[in-house]
């Protein structure tokens, strides 16, 4: 099953014309980049690919809704998750259904000085924000991802589901 399938379910295959086709790769690199739905159609419309504007609308909210997303879970916390804005499809073949991309800052033992660096998390399961932000730290305190820092504070940017992502 792929990330179109996973993402938008039986009740939006309708959609799925020769067009949409086309323009898909294109749709999933503008929501990842963070464009709007209007610069998107724009985008494309200028790129001489025509895609209806309603059935346009409806593909690019439903990629931006990701399927599995943990407000569905019975009996969870939405906020134990991360939010659906921060789902994005990777514009590659990741390995591994999610991939959790953080910005950890955070003290050089050394010299004193404010480090930032990014960390990926990649997980075949969905992973609450407390397991996620942990991991992210120890990544920063243990030097995986550069210097060693102390005094880590881990920031979620993104959750990119893989292009083969399925439930």
């Amino acid at each position: 099953m792929g990330a179109w399938q996973a993402l938008t379910g039986d009740v939006l295959g309708a959609l799925v014309t020769d067009s949409i086709r086309v323009a898909l790769p294109f749709i999933s690199s503008g929501i990842s980049a963070g464009l709007s739905a209007n610069q998107i159609l724009s985008g494309l419309t200028a790129g001489g690919i025509g895609v209806n504007r309603a059935r346009g609308l409806k593909v690019i909210a439903a990629l931006k809704t990701p399927f599995g997303y943990p407000g569905w879970i019975k009996g969870t916390s939405a906020g134990q998750y991360p939010g659906a804005d921060l789902f994005r499809v990777a514009p590659f073949p990741t390995g591994s259904k999610y991939t959790y991309v953080y910005t950890v800052t955070g003290k050089n033992p050394l010299t004193g000085a404010l480090e930032t660096q990014h960390v990926n998390i990649v997980s075949d399961t969905l992973l609450t924000n407390d397991t996620a932000d942990a991991l992210a730290g120890a990544i920063g305190e243990g030097g995986s991802s550069g210097n060693a820092l102390v005094d880590v504070t881990a920031t979620l940017d993104v959750v990119k589901l893989s292009p083969e992502f399925s439930m």
